[in-house]
């Protein structure tokens, strides 16, 4: 994908001429950082009792569920096991205990922030913005845990009424994990302040714009046209507008909301309209593809096997469509076929 001599992007950016702007996916970034979680992860968690869940090593959020479930029923599990004779020291294990209580607490923080960065519609702004504020919740979760007040902590906190608990360990792992998100984030850090740009266009100078990247789009007028904005009451106020209408507005439809914005903008602001154009193009995620691949493969089934290119594309169409017809207005519309 981006191998320096034939990855995609090398190959994208020698067909177009210019330099573009390479973002790797948020989520697939999200789903590296929480590897480093492995060393806490209790391998007796891949249970098949009833009522537990199986983990699947493939789906990150099927490891929250599992380790939720077990702790939920961790008591039920040491007597089941107790009357049946089988014996796991683990579950003895005070130390051994409370790391599987911070692994909960800690993938279910890190599972909701990848339910947020999921779904269409998002702009790469959105993406950003969800990002910073994990990375500061997180060094509020290391004071947390330095203090031993386990507020963001609840298996924690209960487990902590029973017996003390070391946080030292904890510490060094929620500091790694930190450096892990600033690291593997650099690309976002460097464009962050650029995405806001779509919303908030007349707070910044022509200075403050880095658009090496953008030249190709004949901007050159971009500080004038920026003065313009700036000094213009009735497009202050439309961006204060659209800043209010972000705030009501589904998260899905931000995307929709900002290019309808834009789209109104006169040709005096060409440039500007360019620069936001362009920033609306960057995808944060593959999450949409993954979607559809996800759709195709439900729809080319081994059972399937009669479907033509034409039909396929056709039923993957209507997979992620988001048309609703009318079935009941339709269906007024076409005569009964009355009996014989």
């Amino acid at each position: 994908m981006v191998g320096k001599q034939r990855g995609a992007v090398t190959l994208i950016e020698e067909q177009v001429g210019h330099p573009i702007m390479k973002l790797h996916c948020i989520i697939h970034q999200e789903n590296f950082v929480q590897k480093c979680c492995s060393v806490y992860t209790p391998t007796e968690m891949n249970c098949a009792y009833k009522d537990i869940p199986l983990h699947t090593a493939v789906r990150w959020l099927s490891c929250g569920n599992v380790l939720e479930r077990f702790v939920s029923c961790f008591d039920a599990i040491k007597a089941f096991l107790a009357e049946k004779g089988q014996d796991y020291p683990e579950l003895q294990d005070e130390e051994w205990v409370v790391k599987l209580m911070f692994l909960t607490d800690i993938t279910g923080h890190l599972n909701e922030l990848n339910l947020r960065l999921q779904g269409a519609g998002q702009t790469v702004l959105d993406m950003y913005d969800t990002w910073a504020a994990f990375v500061g919740k997180l060094t509020i979760f290391s004071s947390d845990i330095a203090t031993s007040t386990l507020r963001y902590f609840k298996h924690l906190r209960e487990l902590s009424t029973v017996h003390s608990i070391s946080t030292t360990e904890i510490c060094k792992y929620i500091s790694g994990l930190e450096s892990e998100f600033t690291t593997r984030f650099r690309e976002f850090q460097k464009y962050g302040p650029i995405f806001s740009f779509l919303i908030k266009p007349d707070s910044f100078n022509g200075h403050e714009l880095d658009l090496a990247l953008m030249d190709w789009l004949d901007i050159q007028n971009v500080e004038m046209e920026l003065i313009e904005l700036k000094t213009s009451t009735l497009w202050v106020t439309k961006f204060a507008e659209l800043r209010k209408q972000l705030e009501t507005a589904a998260r899905h439809d931000h995307g929709t909301c900002i290019f309808t914005c834009w789209i109104s903008v006169p040709d005096k602001f060409c440039c500007l309209r360019k620069i936001a154009l362009a920033l609306l193009t960057v995808f944060g995620s593959t999450y949409l593809c993954e979607h559809i691949f996800s759709q195709m493969k439900s729809v080319l089934s081994p059972s399937r096997s009669r479907l033509t290119t034409d039909h396929s594309e056709a039923c993957v169409q209507l997979k992620v469509t988001k048309y609703e017809p009318q079935i009941m207005e339709l269906s007024k519309e076409k005569q009964d076929q009355g009996s014989h």
